[in-house]
């Protein structure tokens, strides 16, 4: 139990200096996820609206009961974030329209986050997007997911 654990040990000592801790885990059901799930209070769940990505959420919710029957059973899912969206692809609204039909009744599903070349800037410049174009639209989007998750935990406290 104390591999899975391992993330959790590590941030005790942070959990009085911080409001908020965000783990960012790659988008694979290892052992660091694991261990990312078993820390967390939530999760937030990003998903490329791509067909695999949106099927691959059934195996990570999966995981997340998994987690909840023994280690972390007060784990909560806070939503579901489609990203890498572009309204012009077929395959994007599908994958988008499979998201709202299978995972509203049980999700928050919020606004999709749009496909734009200045992830790729701020990947090239080292900066997160926030930073170098703060008030594109994708931008105004992940103000708005960090809201929501705000104003959950503070009607919890």
């Amino acid at each position: 139990m104390g591999s899975v654990s391992f993330i959790k040990n590590k941030l005790k000592p942070l959990y009085d200096l911080y409001e908020y801790i965000l783990i960012d885990c790659r988008p694979t059901l290892t052992l660091l996820t694991i261990n990312g799930l078993v820390a967390a209070n939530g999760v937030l769940i990003p998903c490329a609206t791509e067909y695999f990505s949106v099927i691959g959420i059934k195996l990570l919710l999966n995981t997340i009961e998994e987690v909840r029957q023994r280690p972390n059973p007060f784990i909560e899912i806070l939503g579901i974030l489609p990203t890498k969206y572009d309204s012009r692809n077929r395959h994007d609204k599908d994958a988008l329209d499979e998201l709202f039909g299978s995972f509203t009744d049980h999700y928050k599903i919020f606004d999709p986050i749009n496909k734009t070349t200045r992830f790729n800037d701020a990947s090239v410049e080292g900066r997160p997007i926030l930073e170098i174009s703060p008030k594109h639209s994708v931008t105004e989007n992940y103000y708005k997911v960090a809201d929501f998750i705000i104003e959950h935990y503070a009607k919890r406290n």
